[in-house]
């Protein structure tokens, strides 16, 4: 007698006839397909799924919803592939979304099916005269920078990209779609921004978009440029930075530190990217403490519409090198209140000393990301959400990124010390840990998390009326 097949031994007879014409279920077995299918952002601690299902409806979404937990297999859910946690073993399956990118334009706001890139959201509105709060890689997936908070270029003007949700479907652990807003399930609605992730399979989205107007300019263009310094600048860069007060909602800005190479020559570099939403001339009077500095290279991204300025919807094409899958890669979060000029100067030590060291490390950055949190601050005061960090003034990353896996001990070491770098009272955070969860790399602890005792328990009991068995965002730290 032939033995029994398990159930993902099975999953082709008996989830494959449920599934639109469209979908694919990609097995181990097939290995040439499955290495192809089987990208994400890290290579580390990446682990074997059994199955990978590509679904391509919302139907598909919802069957295979229903088949894993009849069955009893674990699952994770995969958009832009950029989290730490969308991986699994050979226990389970992952449901890639990346077949599932159906944008639909309304008059003043966009439904986009959750496989779709911050790119291609703002490539769709574009054209239309519009733009939306969307995250600062175009590469991400749209519902994991949403359903976390979110942070992007349209903060500091509109507020988090959570702020910015107007209604979600959602596949419950129960196996139904069900619509989520202010009005419909209101406090899963407050979950879903901030901590969406963790309740069900959010499969749609709809997201509020502005005209282009709101860019200060009349051709839907904006102000940028990248400048480098060497390290000789880097105290009266972080003094002109900290003088700029971020509370301008039209500038953003990342700072940081990075390699150029250039053939087999390795060069550190203070780096700055800006953004600026509005007339050229304004945005020079903004920054021109920091080009006062007279940077040694400066970079435009093109093409131009005149010098310094780039249509909008290019806004992420300089970030493109830390987006692409593969490597290995991890992130360390940490929120600050301001730049240290003396914290800065040991991070900046620790880290060319780590590449130094370990030259296949050269692509790790390190970078604050900072933006107004004025306008974040003033939604917050009017509706609530389960995003914990609208005190945090700016948000600091360090990214490593190596190709000798034997370099990961150094790496981690690297990265901890920075983010407990950052954690110092010099950058006024006063040793609190404020951990964004997209950054989260899997050792910080619920409350670092989720801001406070209070919104945990609230988190927690509904994390228990909607997904009683953690099928959905088991993710580190837990919220059970």
């Amino acid at each position: 007698m032939a033995a029994t097949k398990t159930p993902l031994e099975n999953i082709v007879e008996s989830l494959g006839p449920t599934l639109s014409s469209k979908a694919q279920i990609h097995l181990i077995s097939d290995a040439k397909i499955f290495s192809e299918t089987f990208t994400s952002w890290s290579d580390l601690n990446k682990k074997v799924p059994s199955a990978i299902i590509k679904i391509h409806t919302v139907g598909d979404a919802l069957e295979t919803i229903l088949w894993a937990t009849s069955n009893s297999v674990p699952f994770v859910v995969k958009a832009g592939g950029h989290s730490n946690f969308c991986t699994i073993g050979k226990e389970g399956v992952i449901i890639d979304l990346s077949n599932f990118k159906k944008i639909t334009l309304h008059e003043d706001s966009v439904t986009v099916q959750a496989g779709t890139l911050t790119e291609e959201l703002i490539s769709a509105v574009y054209p239309q005269g519009r733009c939306v709060v969307a995250g600062g890689c175009g590469g991400v997936g749209v519902s994991g920078s949403s359903l976390a908070g979110g942070f992007g270029p349209l903060v500091g003007l509109h507020g988090l990209i959570c702020d910015n949700l107007l209604s979600a479907r959602v596949i419950t652990a129960a196996g139904e779609l069900i619509e989520v807003s202010k009005t419909k399930n209101p406090e899963l609605f407050w979950a879903l921004r901030g901590a969406g992730m963790r309740f069900g399979l959010v499969v749609e989205l709809t997201l509020r978009t502005y005209p282009l107007a709101t860019l200060g300019s009349d051709d839907g263009s904006i102000w940028e440029m990248t400048l480098m310094w060497g390290e000789e600048q880097l105290e009266d860069l972080v003094e002109a930075l900290n003088g700029l007060g971020w509370t301008k909602g039209e500038a953003t800005a990342y700072f940081g530190f990075a390699h150029e190479k250039e053939g087999d020559r390795i060069s550190p570099v203070c780096l700055a990217m800006l953004h600026y939403f509005g007339p050229t001339s304004a945005a020079e009077a903004y920054f021109r403490p920091l080009l006062s500095l007279r940077p040694f290279h400066a970079l435009n991204t093109p093409p131009h519409v005149q010098p310094g300025r780039i249509p909008y919807n290019l806004i992420d094409a300089l970030q493109l090198p830390h987006q692409k899958h593969g490597g290995f890669k991890s992130m360390f979060g940490a929120g600050v209140q301001k730049l240290s000029a003396p914290g800065m100067r040991k991070i900046w030590e620790t880290y060319t000393q780590f590449v130094s060291a370990h030259p296949d490390a050269f692509r790790s950055i390190v970078l604050v990301e900072m933006f107004s949190m004025e306008k974040a601050r003033e939604i917050g005061r009017k509706d609530d959400t389960a995003f914990p960090h609208r005190d945090v003034n700016l948000w600091a990353f360090p990214i490593v990124w190596h190709d000798d896996p034997n370099t990961e001990p150094a790496a981690t070491k690297f990265g901890n010390e920075v983010r407990k770098m950052f954690q110092d009272e010099e950058f006024r955070s006063g040793h609190k840990v404020s951990a964004y969860v997209n950054f989260n790399r899997g050792d910080e602890s619920i409350l670092d998390t989720y801001g406070n005792e209070e919104r945990v328990a609230r988190l927690q009991g509904l994390k228990k009326e909607w997904d009683p068995k953690s099928l959905f965002g088991d993710l580190v730290p837990r919220l059970k």
